[in-house]
Parts: C-alpha cells; sequence; structure tokens
C-alpha cells in the first residue's frame, strides 16, 4: 500500500531507482509473511496444514500482519482523504497544477482497483457462507475467489503505467540505458542504410561518367 505514494515522492523529488524501491516495498509483506511460514516450519516440522493462513505464520504472526496491513490500510486512506481535500482546497484557489492533478487521478485509479478488491473478497465470502457446499466445493469456490481478488490487486502496476505519465517517465529514467541501446542500433543500421545509398550513388555517376566520355569518344570518331 505505501508504493502507491511513491510517484509523488518521485516527481517532487526526481530521484533514480524509482522501480527498485516500488518493488522493494511492494515484496517487504510477502517476505514477513514467508519468514513466519519458514518460522512455524522450523519449530514443527511435522506440521500438517491445508494452506490457511493461521496455520502456515502461527496464531502470532496472523496477528501482527493482520494488524500491519489493517494499519497501513488506514494510513492510505487517511492521506487519500487529505490529498482530495486538498485537491478541492487547491482548485477553489485556482492553484492547482495538470501534473498534480494527473497524479491524484491516478491514485484514485488505484484506490478505486483496492476498494473494488476488497468489497469483492468480503461479499463473495459472504455469499459462499450462506450456501450449504461440500467440502471440496467449497475449497474451489475460495481458490477462485483469491485468485480474482489476486488478479484485481496485481493489475495495480500495469494500470499506473498506462494512465501516469510520471510512471512512464520514472520507466525510461531506470531502463534509460536499455533504451539507448537499442537506439544506437537503429542509427548505426540507419547510417549503414546511408552508407550504401551514397555507395549505389557514386556508383552511378561514376557510370554515368564512364559513359559520357565513351559516347564522347565516338562522335569524336
Amino acid at each position: 500500500m505505501l508504493a502507491i505514494f511513491l510517484p509523488i515522492w518521485y516527481s517532487t523529488r526526481n530521484e533514480k531507482h524509482y522501480l527498485k524501491l516500488i518493488y522493494l516495498i511492494s515484496f517487504s509483506f510477502p517476505l514477513v509473511f514467508l519468514g513466519f511460514v519458514i518460522r512455524s516450519i522450523i519449530q514443527d516440522p511435522f506440521l500438517q496444514v491445508q494452506c490457511y493462513f493461521h496455520e502456515l505464520v502461527g496464531n502470532d504472526g496472523k496477528d501482527i500482519l493482520l494488524d500491519t496491513q489493517l494499519i497501513l490500510i488506514c494510513l492510505t486512506l487517511i492521506c487519500y482523504i487529505l490529498m482530495f481535500l486538498k485537491l478541492l482546497y487547491d482548485q477553489m484557489k485556482g492553484q492547482i497544477c495538470l501534473l498534480r492533478k494527473s497524479l491524484y487521478k491516478t491514485l484514485a485509479i488505484i484506490m478505486a482497483i483496492q476498494i473494488f478488491g476488497y468489497f469483492f473478497s468480503c461479499i463473495s465470502y459472504k455469499i459462499v457462507g450462506q450456501i450449504v457446499l461440500t467440502e471440496i466445493q467449497s475449497h474451489i469456490i475460495h481458490g477462485f475467489i483469491n485468485c480474482l481478488s489476486s488478479l484485481s490487486s496485481t493489475i495495480e502496476v500495469p494500470v499506473l503505467f498506462v494512465v501516469s505519465t510520471e510512471h512512464n517517465l520514472a520507466l525510461k529514467d531506470e531502463f534509460k540505458w536499455l533504451f539507448k541501446l537499442f537506439s544506437k542500433e537503429t542509427k548505426t543500421n540507419v547510417v549503414a542504410i546511408k552508407n550504401n545509398e551514397d555507395i549505389e550513388i557514386i556508383e552511378r555517376n561514376q557510370q554515368n561518367k564512364f559513359l559520357n566520355i565513351t559516347k564522347e569518344k565516338i562522335e569524336k570518331n
């Protein structure tokens, strides 16, 4: 959730290594989750689990991760509300700039994706809980809901780069060496083509010159 705010940080400070930071922060939560799973396995190597969250990380790990997640979500929501109020205030004062407005629009789209995924998961689990299903059917449906919820979260990054100019600029700045590599190859090919064209023109001129000289000799004779 905190990785969402990096576009503003990047645009205001114009620092490099933007993509490295966003991916490191995004991967921090699953890495902590993996650490709790490894700890549970070390404590009981023969632990029989069905891949439920509390079985993998233990009760204390579950409480820590869920509390952390709740705190991050609340911080995110508070920051979005403050940013929206600041946007309205600046618009009333006529001080809003297009760059800031585009950033807020991008963040609003991401937040809408998050809220939709969260409500979809809650409503789906409630509906499935009211239906009488076998254990296998329940596992399959819950797995399908989890996949859709995860998909709604993973499309944030592609949406981010599609709708935000700032992210596109960050991507180009981070992989500048790669773009230069391709641009150099393209320029080399163009030069080669131009050289070939020059050679053809020179050869054609020489042939025309030779034909003209030959024609003059024939006319003299």
